[in-house]
């Protein structure tokens, strides 16, 4: 019984080794499989980043297109038309205040007293 105890130690390490080698055939392939998801979630990646650029692309022309038929300021030029708009007011409004000041009153005056009455 000695004898075959070595036998069947042999055989249960070749066994083991027979397993420990169908696991590691079975990660491969897993690996493998993951891998060529890896590649393919690559590749539709790189697909939808560069849809995504043409798309920005389009979005940003069909914009200045609409915005050009339209005739609607880009942001400088409105914020040039508000700057342009409040300094117009304000000399307008300070040459009214001066000219009301200058004698335009006593004007002013003597016309509505003559439309009236």
């Amino acid at each position: 019984m000695q004898r075959s105890r070595p036998h069947g130690n042999l055989l249960e390490a070749l066994t083991a080794i027979d397993d420990i080698k169908a696991t590691a055939q079975e990660h491969k392939k897993e690996l493998e499989t993951l891998q060529n998801s890896v590649v393919e979630i690559g590749k539709e990646r790189d697909k939808l980043t560069a849809d995504k650029n043409l798309l920005l692309q389009m979005t940003s022309a069909e914009r200045d297109r609409l915005r050009d038929i339209l005739g609607v300021p880009t942001r400088l030029q409105s914020i040039l038309i508000w700057i342009g708009t409040f300094l117009f007011g304000a000399v307008t409004s300070w040459l009214l205040t001066y000219a009301y000041d200058a004698k335009i009153k006593a004007l002013l005056d003597a016309w509505s007293t003559q439309v009236s009455g």
